[in-house]
């Protein structure tokens, strides 16, 4: 083949350009790796510094100090911003395409993006929050939580949006520095998103029920946790308030002992409810809060009310002690119409405690009406702290101390999808958690003399993959041995056939939809239980019997729906006294 001169001169040139390009594509790459690092450096300091925020933050929280956790969370913001900035830019977001380094950089960017939008998020609450208190106008607990709607459910969507974008970076593509920085971030945002969602879940439905949209009648019944039942305690006090927009007026009181037993159900209900609890649940008042279904409880209330008075209410409202307790934190003590206060701290010792050992029932039911009466209009008629109102709500609305029920439709739809919509609402929520409910088969006020502790464990030893899954509950009587003296009111007199001073309890477990039923064992002895699927979860129960100084366990067996390893985490009965929750170690047989 013979070479032209042209062809020739042509090779050279053609091949310095491939050089020069390649060249100056290893630049652009160098340049770009450069200022992908450098920036990523500025980004983990602006990032490390936001770590070292978290404890103030959490401390000023505590001590709702406004203007301190103003000043951090805006500092938060600040740094999280820019780091946030420092890793959007087009030649960080090309460089997340790159195989090893990009997973990496998406992370960093994923995390600088979400602190920065949860923190955000924060500043419209408090400034409610400073803007309240700078003008005194602070208003009562319902008035705040109208005002918080809004900004309530911006930080919820937040937090929500931040988990689901951690959730879905890849870890085992991580290098171990950002695997610890998307950890630490996630369970920020999984320690705060339930408790800002339940907050603005509460917002959107407690203000309507008590009249700030419109007047409204609201049946406010509080449970009484000195004889359980699965969603607290036995449905003791009622007090119906009148609401509106300016305010409210108690219109009518009641107790329990208003209501007669019936021979016939008040209303129906389903029913596996029936069969697993019994038709008490639709005949005697107090049994109202047996299930775990609210929906069925506040409807039942309604009807007990209708048929005592001849009007049925609106809504339905169901609050415990300690729940006004934590408000009264907020409020200030009680005070009775002869001046006694009974401070935060002193109330469910004072109203669950020592009245059934010194007063006759004429006069425990006078007595509860004074405490109901006092509570209500401090509670609702007292201003306070914006941010310490909706603090002193965090806990009870967490621990499912507070539930609804409305005659109004479409907010029964928003409340049974929401933590305010009782047990197996709060249940459904939570996916996979296991339920530990507690009925008092006493026929006394016993349970503030009763310890539980709750123990979770699985193993996978089956060809399939399922596991098996141990819920062990853990009862310990601690009267002393001659509480068989105490008042019947207390011990319950042997009403129940249980011998004074012994504790008698019915423990049920209802497990993840779909989960299989397995065997009971109470001290290691098998025992006969009851089941049944209520509101779409498998339940279990069987019976305890504590005397005084002793303790018993009983343990629920269960196998899992699928092979994936269960959470374990225990959703249970909110009780006077905190049980210990722990895991424990499950062998293979």
């Amino acid at each position: 083949m013979v070479t032209t001169s042209t062809d020739a001169t042509r090779r050279p040139h053609w091949g310095r350009r491939v050089a020069l390009a390649f060249l100056a594509l290893v630049v652009l790459i160098l340049i770009a790796a450069a200022w992908v690092g450098v920036r990523g450096l500025m980004a983990k300091a602006e990032l490390d510094a936001v770590v070292s925020l978290t404890q103030p933050v959490r401390d000023a929280a505590e001590s709702r100090d406004l203007d301190r956790l103003d000043e951090l969370v805006t500092e938060v913001e600040s740094h999280a911003t820019q780091a946030a900035s420092l890793t959007g830019d087009p030649i960080w977001r090309l460089a997340e395409v790159l195989p090893f380094a990009g997973p990496n950089l998406a992370a960093v960017r994923t995390v600088s993006s979400a602190v920065a939008d949860v923190a955000g998020s924060a500043q419209p609450l408090l400034g409610l929050a400073r803007d309240a208190a700078a003008s005194g106008d602070t208003g009562s607990v319902m008035r705040v939580l109208a005002d918080a709607r809004s900004p309530l459910q911006t930080a919820s969507d937040a937090f929500a949006d931040a988990d689901a974008a951690l959730a879905a970076l890849q870890s085992d593509a991580l290098l171990p520095p950002v695997t610890a920085g998307v950890e630490k971030a996630s369970v920020f945002v999984q320690d705060g998103g339930p408790m800002v969602a339940s907050l603005a879940q509460a917002a959107q439905i407690l203000p309507p029920m008590l009249g700030a949209d419109g007047p409204r009648t609201l049946l406010v019944m509080i449970q009484n946790g000195a004889e359980l039942r699965t969603a607290g305690g036995l449905a003791g006090s009622f007090v119906l308030l009148q609401a509106d927009a300016d305010g409210f007026d108690i219109v009518e009181q009641a107790d329990s002992s208003k209501f007669p037993r019936r021979t016939e159900p008040i209303a129906e209900v389903p029913a596996s409810t029936t069969a697993f609890y019994g038709d008490d649940v639709a005949r005697y008042v107090q049994n109202a809060t047996m299930t775990p279904d609210f929906a069925t409880t506040g409807s039942l209330v309604s009807s007990w009310w209708a048929g005592y008075t001849g009007t049925a209410p609106d809504a339905v409202l169901s609050i415990d002690l300690a729940t006004v307790a934590s408000l009264v934190e907020v409020s200030g003590p009680l005070v009775l119409p002869d001046g006694t206060e009974i401070p935060a701290d002193e109330l469910e010792q004072r109203v669950l405690v020592d009245p059934y050992f010194t007063l006759d029932s004429d006069e425990q039911t006078a007595f509860q009406e004074l405490v109901t009466a006092a509570a209500m209009e401090r509670i609702l008629g007292s201003s306070g702290d914006p941010a310490a109102w909706i603090g002193a709500l965090v806990a009870p609305v967490e621990q499912g101390r507070i539930s609804a029920w409305s005659s109004v439709e479409s907010e029964q739809a928003t409340i049974v999808s929401s933590m305010l919509g009782g047990p197996a609402a709060r249940h459904a929520a939570s996916g996979d958690a296991y339920a530990v409910y507690f009925n008092d088969a006493t026929g006394g006020k016993m349970d503030g003399f009763m310890d539980v502790s709750i123990a979770t464990g699985s193993a996978s030893c089956r060809p399939d993959g399922r596991h098996d899954v141990t819920v062990a509950v853990t009862l310990t009587n601690t009267a002393p041995a001659d509480a068989g003296a105490w008042p019947m009111l207390v011990t319950g007199g042997g009403s129940q056939g249980v011998t004074p001073g012994d504790i008698s309890t019915d423990v049920a477990v209802a497990a993840p939809a779909g989960t299989f039923l397995g065997e009971v064992l109470r001290d290691g002895e098998a025992v006969l239980p009851a089941d049944a699927e209520i509101a779409g979860f498998p339940m279990i129960r069987a019976g305890v019997l504590v005397s005084p100084g002793q303790s018993s366990t009983i343990e629920f067996h269960f196998v899992t729906a699928g092979a994936a390893d269960p959470s374990l985490s225990v959703l249970h009965t909110p009780l006077l006294n905190t049980p210990e929750v722990t895991t424990t170690e499950v062998r293979c047989a």
